[in-house]
């Protein structure tokens, strides 16, 4: 593995918290969720909700007061049969009464405890409520609960296809954080602005691709925005990697024959996750991102296959001490590292690591892949084998 001074890749795998995660995720999935309930059951129990909550109603005037009252319908919906129309006509008019104070904190929480229950469409609804959240938002706690919420559910959007949503929900929160003068949000909203816009081209030229793909699907240029959709915007490499070795580009094609061939050997395995990385550095972004995470789940597999007395000594020249660190991250305490670690607060030193080949990504020091934390930009992916990994690149 061929990482230079100012190109440290460290993978931390999660086991435990990961194993913990996707067990519940899994539990939760399986659960069969109710269907949302029909016009005439929905309209019926609004009139029982209006009649049992006139009064509050009337009596909430402050927002203060529509936050009780919002709350007290959602502790009346839980004491109420599990997926019946009044549960989810209390929850949506909870959502509702929350939103419309500009109350981006008790809003979600409804539609949580909504779509734990209904088969709704999660990211829409919670775009849409933090959309009606950030309108009527007037005090900075207010626009900072809508723009901190927001950027957690934007990438969420695209996932779902949901350009516009997020695109209108990017502008409201970084106008809510330029309200709050949370001024490094602005910074970050205005830069998943632009990757969310960049998305949704690809989007595009993704579902066009995909037309002339069913008459030519041998089409350079079809496949090339194929593949880079399947894998820069949806993770999909299993899919996205053989059309980018039909497409046009002649990097992307290069490396991605170089991918399917597969590797027998770490000595094979480090050179594709090479040529990944190569191409990565003529990148910018959040395509620059993608690229180096696929490098990484190559170094991944070298890494046990390396010998274990050549594959320690570089990694501590490539991570030493020049004090260039990437965006802000979470400190060593946060990841449950020592504090006391130089490492974990992204100090590098230059050293001669990349001149003996593969062996040279982690070096002959102490340490394995696991062992090191670096200060730099955090990205997840999932590989074949479902096993989450976290990667913490050092930007140049």
């Amino acid at each position: 593995m061929r990482l230079g001074p100012h190109r440290t890749i460290v993978i931390l795998v999660e086991s435990v918290l990961m194993v913990t995660s996707v067990a519940t995720a899994g539990e939760l999935a399986a659960q069969p969720k109710t269907p949302v309930p029909d016009a005439a059951a929905q309209q019926t129990a609004k009139k029982a909700a209006g009649e049992l909550f006139a009064e509050r109603f009337k009596q909430a005037k402050t927002t203060a007061e529509k936050t009780d009252l919002a709350t007290d319908m959602m502790d009346a919906a839980s004491k109420i049969q599990a997926g019946s129309a009044d549960q989810y006509v209390l929850l949506k008019i909870a959502r509702d009464v929350a939103a419309a104070t500009g109350d981006a904190a008790t809003a979600p929480q409804a539609v949580e405890r909504l779509l734990e229950q209904f088969d709704e469409p999660a990211a829409e609804l919670i775009g849409e409520t933090l959309l009606t959240a950030a309108r009527q938002a007037t005090t900075s706690a207010q626009h900072k609960a809508v723009a901190e919420a927001a950027l957690s559910i934007v990438g969420k959007l695209s996932d779902a296809d949901q350009y516009e949503t997020a695109l209108r929900l990017c502008e409201a929160a970084r106008s809510s954080a330029q309200r709050a003068k949370l001024f490094p949000l602005v910074k970050e909203l205005t830069a998943q602005i632009e990757e969310t816009k960049r998305q949704q081209l690809l989007s595009e030229d993704y579902r066009k691709a995909l037309s002339v793909l069913d008459d030519k699907p041998t089409d350079p240029e079809a496949n090339l925005a194929a593949g880079q959709h399947l894998c820069f915007v949806k993770g999909n490499w299993e899919r996205g990697v053989p059309m980018l070795a039909l497409g046009s580009d002649a990097a992307l094609k290069a490396a991605a024959i170089k991918d399917l061939r597969g590797a027998a050997s770490a000595d094979e395995q480090t050179a594709i996750g090479d040529a990944w990385w190569d191409l990565a550095e003529t990148k910018q972004g959040q395509e620059r991102d993608t690229l180096r995470l696929r490098a990484g789940f190559w170094y991944r597999q070298a890494e046990p296959n390396l010998p274990r007395g050549a594959n320690r000594a570089e990694s501590q020249a490539a991570i030493g001490g020049t004090g260039k660190s990437g965006p802000q991250q979470p400190t060593g305490r946060d990841r449950g590292s020592d504090d006391s670690c130089p490492v974990a607060h992204g100090e590098s030193r230059t050293g001669d690591a990349g001149r003996d080949g593969p062996v040279s990504a982690l070096g002959r020091s102490g340490l394995s892949f696991s062992d090191i934390f670096v200060e730099g930009r955090r990205s997840t992916h999932t590989d074949d084998s479902r096993q989450e990994w976290t990667v913490f690149l050092v930007d140049d």
